[in-house]
């Protein structure tokens, strides 16, 4: 992903998308290290899977890994002003948007964006593309049944992701080919009215390198 990748923090790593990306890590044997504010089931999943979590503002319990060796990654749903995000802000924390960006690069993305059905229909293509053979990598917003995961590690160029039209997310991500699946009025605190967020997903559109 980057030239810091020797060792991963993830600030708000019990989050859905946040999990999927520390398993992509993970599964690829990098050390990761997480903050979040609740145990949960999912947390205790990835500490079963290799991942230190803390789950209080004590920065002493960071492993103690340089900056220059060390990508942190960060959910804005946490504070700026809160004692992990202040701790790392020397290290150039990126949004978790930006770095599933920079994990799809030079993959055949598939992208799903959509106010609604965005993760239904990433799993079905999940199926879809792992019953053809095609064994990709996904990066899915809920839990699949399946496999009680959110992540599927393929050995494939292919990956599915969910393309968030939340703060403008999906537009650090240019893939291969996207869908859409719905457009409705949703998220008006960040965008000025419907025209916005409409004009936001045709934005989107113009960043597909494939077929939408």
């Amino acid at each position: 992903m980057t030239n810091k990748e020797s060792h991963i923090v993830f600030i708000g790593i019990g989050g859905i998308g946040m999990s999927a990306l520390a398993r992509h890590f993970l599964h690829r044997a990098v050390p990761v290290f997480g903050f979040d504010r609740t145990r949960t089931p999912l947390t205790e999943a990835l500490e079963k899977e290799g991942a230190i979590v803390c789950y209080n503002d004590d920065v002493n319990a960071y492993p103690g890994w340089s900056a220059d060796e060390t990508t942190v990654i960060y959910t804005p749903a946490i504070a700026a002003s809160h004692p992990w995000r202040l701790f790392f802000e020397t290290f150039q924390p990126i949004k978790r948007a930006e770095a599933l960006g920079l994990v799809t690069k030079g993959h055949k993305t598939l992208a799903v964006a959509g106010t609604h059905g965005k993760t239904s229909t990433s799993a079905i293509l999940t199926h879809l593309l792992t019953e053809s053979g095609l064994d990709p990598t996904a990066f899915i917003g809920g839990i699949l049944s399946a496999s009680g995961t959110n992540y599927r590690l393929g050995k494939s160029p292919w990956m599915i992701v969910e393309a968030d039209e939340f703060d403008r997310s999906f537009l650090h991500l240019h893939p291969t080919a996207a869908a859409i699946t719905t457009a409705d009025a949703d998220h008006l605190d960040i965008y000025a009215d419907e025209t916005d967020l409409t004009n936001t997903f045709a934005a989107f559109i113009q960043q597909v390198d494939g077929p939408t």
